[in-house]
């Protein structure tokens, strides 16, 4: 009896989270499908006014280029999405035991040649720490985590990376702090504050998203 009463307890939290899980997806579709809507639209714009000679638009070259230039940051967000949509298969793939210390330093010369590139000061503090995990998918939660620190710090800014006792802490200089509300929705697919919106640099506004959904995979918190 108390058996057949915890299998209940069990199959009663898996159809939580598999309501939960698609409560998820379909908003994911909902905001993906807004977010491709403006762009795919501005493009139409484009084109037709091309194809009919309408005022400035006799000038081809132009806006083909602004055409382009629209479809590739599409072509770059569309990847994005892609990414995400795959992620329940990726991460639960190829899992193993490594040392985050290890993965972490073999993918930082890179970001000592940025940082040296632009003048910011990065220095990490790293100590071994072993767990079971997908090494791909933990790396690419960790180098969008720096992808962001150096995309957003000021310059000549500090950046510090630090690994003790099973947390990684990412600290920064920012140019721009987040207000408390900006903050609420930063793990949100799609979302970024205006002055991100404004720079050519920032990003599709997945990235954060992502990270939350492999370090939930994994069963790691973000703060």
């Amino acid at each position: 009896y108390n058996h057949l009463l915890q299998s209940i307890e069990e199959l009663k939290q898996e159809n939580q989270r598999t309501v939960e899980r698609e409560r998820q997806q379909a908003d994911f579709l909902r905001i993906t499908s807004h977010e491709l809507k403006t762009p795919i639209a501005s493009s139409l714009a484009l084109v037709e006014g091309m194809l009919y000679n309408v005022g400035d638009f006799k000038d081809h070259d132009t806006y083909l280029r602004k055409c382009r230039d629209i479809l590739q940051e599409q072509s770059v967000l569309v990847q994005s999405v892609l990414d995400a949509t795959n992620l329940d298969i990726g991460v639960k793939s190829h899992q193993e035991t490594i040392d985050v210390k290890s993965l972490i330093e073999q993918n930082l010369d890179s970001y000592y040649i940025l940082a040296e590139t632009h003048s910011y000061q990065f220095s990490s503090t790293l100590t071994s720490y072993r767990v079971t995990a997908n090494p791909a998918y933990l790396l690419k939660a960790i180098k969008n985590l720096l992808d962001n620190a150096f995309r957003y710090t000021r310059a000549g800014g500090v950046i510090h990376l630090s690994l003790s006792e099973g947390r990684l802490i990412l600290e920064n200089q920012a140019e721009q702090l987040l207000t408390d509300e900006e903050l609420k929705h930063i793990f949100q697919p799609f979302y970024r504050p205006d002055f991100s919106r404004d720079r050519k640099d920032g990003g599709t506004g997945m990235g954060l998203y992502m990270v939350q959904q492999i370090l939930d995979q994994h069963g790691f918190s973000v703060v």
